[in-house]
């Protein structure tokens, strides 16, 4: 550490701007990692996906949520609770229902869906496939394609700054090993 409060002012500045710069981009990759993180807080669990036909008995309106909008949450004839959540956030456009079909499900309508039993918005389980007069809705093929792209997309994010991150610590290094030579510094 001595040595770079002996090297010339401009050897100084280019090692303390390598260090910030190097001290910056690892929160990037800090910061990128959570964001992939809470992106996969509601992926689907095909593995706990089950299809079924019920009536609807109550309906009540979506609401904002972290990482998108719940269009809509329905109250079942066999018990089941299930919603209907489209991410919001994300490179990829992820399938919706439009306004005039979600107003068109009233109480006593017969619906065929598929849903998640582990995957939950406030004790309502995700549901997808919702085939409602004979269209599909909330495809799960659709969303799990961009589940994926997202999830591939992340990662790239991830690794582009992780190798920023490391190739601005090995400058940091590099401009501090070879500060006491004279003929680096720019006059």
């Amino acid at each position: 550490m001595m040595k770079f409060f002996k090297m010339d002012k401009s050897g100084q500045t280019a090692v303390a701007i390598a260090f910030v710069l190097s001290i910056i981009s690892i929160i990037i990759v800090i910061y990128f990692f959570q964001l992939a993180k809470n992106e996969w807080y509601y992926n689907v669990d095909i593995d706990n996906c089950q299809r079924k036909t019920a009536v609807i008995e109550k309906i009540y309106k979506g609401e904002n949520k972290k990482d998108g909008k719940v269009l809509g949450y329905l109250e079942m004839d066999n018990g089941d609770q299930i919603c209907f959540f489209r991410k919001n956030d994300g490179f990829f456009e992820y399938p919706g229902i439009n306004k005039k079909i979600l107003n068109s499900l009233n109480k006593g309508k017969e619906i065929t869906y598929i849903y998640d039993k582990k995957t939950q918005i406030d004790r309502y389980c995700l549901a997808y496939n919702l085939e409602i007069d004979g269209k599909i809705y909330f495809s799960l093929e659709e969303i799990k394609r961009c589940d994926k792209l997202e999830s591939i997309l992340n990662l790239l994010v991830c690794i582009v700054f992780a190798i920023l991150s490391f190739g601005m610590i090995y400058v940091t290094i590099f401009f501090y090993k070879i500060a006491d030579t004279k003929d680096i510094y720019i006059k």
